[in-house]
C-alpha cells in the first residue's frame, strides 16, 4: 500500500526528470543531476551527474549552479575547491536559488567560506529561502528567532517556522 508507494516514489521521479532531462529541460537535467550525486532514486554515480550538471550549467539554470557549488564544497566529483563553491552559490543566489540563499545564510552564521561572521544578515538569507518552502532554512529561521541570533527573540515566530519545518519533514526541527 502507502509505503510501498513511498519506496517507489524517487524512483519515479528520476525516471520523469530523465525524460525531462532527455528533451533538453535544464532544471530536469539539474534534478537528474542531484538524484545521481545523492544516489536517491538511482545509486550514486558521480561522473554521470557532472555530465548532466555541466549540461543545466551551459543553459544557466541556478539549482546546477547551487549543486555545482555543493560539489566543489564537498570535492564531489570534481576536486575540492573553496572558491569555486562560493562562486557558484554566489551566482545562483544571483538568480534567487533557495538552495544557495540557504547555504549563504549558513556561510554567514558561522563566518565560513571567506564569509565573516555576521548573524543579522544570516537571517535575511536564511529568511529568503524559508518563504520559498526550503526546510533547512525554515528550521534555521525558527532556531535564530528561538535563540535570539540575528534577530531579537520571538519564541511565537521560531515555532512557526519550526513547525513549517516539521511539516516538510525536517525532522531536526522535532
Amino acid at each position: 500500500g502507502e509505503s510501498l508507494q513511498a519506496l517507489r516514489r524517487p524512483e519515479e521521479a528520476f525516471l520523469w526528470f530523465g525524460r525531462a532531462a532527455h528533451k533538453g529541460s535544464a532544471e530536469a537535467e539539474a534534478r537528474v543531476a542531484e538524484c545521481l550525486l545523492k544516489g536517491e532514486g538511482v545509486a550514486r554515480a558521480d561522473s554521470e551527474a557532472m555530465r548532466m550538471l555541466r549540461r543545466a550549467l551551459r543553459q544557466g539554470n541556478a539549482r546546477a549552479m547551487a549543486l555545482m557549488g555543493f560539489c566543489c564544497l564537498n570535492g564531489q566529483g570534481v576536486a575540492r575547491d573553496d572558491g569555486a563553491a562560493c562562486k557558484w552559490y554566489r551566482a545562483s543566489a544571483a538568480k534567487d536559488e533557495p538552495l544557495a540563499l540557504a547555504q549563504l545564510g549558513t556561510f554567514l552564521e558561522n563566518g565560513r567560506l571567506g564569509f565573516e561572521k555576521n548573524a543579522a544578515e544570516a537571517t535575511k538569507w536564511y529568511r529568503r529561502a524559508a518563504e520559498r518552502g526550503v526546510a533547512s532554512a525554515q528550521f534555521d529561521l525558527g532556531r535564530c528567532y528561538l535563540l535570539g541570533v540575528g534577530v531579537s527573540p520571538d519564541p511565537r515566530k521560531g515555532a512557526e517556522w519550526l513547525r513549517r519545518a516539521m511539516e516538510q519533514g525536517d525532522f531536526k526541527a522535532e
